[in-house]
């Protein structure tokens, strides 16, 4: 009897030790809602930093474009000369800026290889299809000839407006009421105009955001030996030295 008792008493031991090492359907339910809750919330997580991080990068490409597009407004004002310019239409002013276009000449790049070629260059801002355009020729004098070099600065551009800051803002430049007093030709834009205005005020709207820069224009650059022959001019001066 011992013997089976004891044949008895392991059987029931090992039926116990099988349903001990075993998970019941409500313990998986659990576990498994459990899990699905922590990785909603990982997901969640991870969706918001990859959110973030798409719109910092975004921004930095948009902020990045802003400095050069502002950077390349700086070089050329800073650069610009009193230098009028011919075209298929005439002699154009050194500096021509209405409301949506900004012309002006500038010294370009110096190449000691070729030293025939003037290191002039005429540069054109203008806004086509919300896309701040830059338009650089490098023969001043022979428009219609070349094509222009066309980057675009600034996309997604609504707005953009140029004045001129003689000192206070003038939506024309050159400005028939600046002509001196002596001028024949009152009420007429004089052909070759050399004058500049003390500085060029842009103000642009971006996806909603306004910006202002106010660019100074520099008195007096050296003086820079122009391959090309220069028009004539009306005999006005201006704030920079006519090459």
């Amino acid at each position: 009897m011992s013997v089976q008792a004891a044949s008895v008493q392991s059987d029931r031991h090992h039926r116990h030790m099988g349903r001990a090492a075993g998970f019941t359907l409500i313990e998986l339910v659990v576990a498994m809602s459990i899990f699905a809750v922590l990785s909603l919330a990982g997901w969640q997580v991870f969706n918001n930093l990859m959110t973030t991080r798409e719109r910092a990068s975004v921004q930095a490409e948009r902020l990045s474009a802003e400095q050069l597009a502002y950077a390349q407004l700086l070089r050329d004002l800073t650069q610009a000369v009193a230098r009028p310019v011919r075209d298929e239409s005439g002699v154009q002013p050194a500096l021509l800026l209405d409301a949506q276009r900004l012309s002006l000449t500038r010294i370009g790049y110096f190449d000691p290889r070729f030293s025939q070629v003037s290191p002039l260059e005429r540069v054109q801002y203008v806004l086509e299809n919300e896309d701040l355009v830059r338009l650089s020729n490098p023969q001043i004098d022979q428009a219609g000839v070349a094509q222009p070099t066309r980057t675009v600065l600034l996309r997604d551009v609504q707005q953009l407006r140029f004045e001129a800051l003689n000192p206070e803002p003038q939506a024309l430049w050159p400005s028939l009421a600046d002509q001196p007093a002596s001028s024949p030709d009152q009420g007429v834009r004089p052909a070759g105009d050399t004058r500049l205005p003390r500085g060029v005020q842009v103000t642009l709207t971006q996806q909603g955001r306004e910006r202002l820069w106010v660019f100074a224009l520099v008195d007096a650059l050296p003086a820079v030996e122009d391959v090309a022959t220069a028009p004539n001019v009306s005999g006005q001066n201006g704030t920079g030295a006519a090459p």
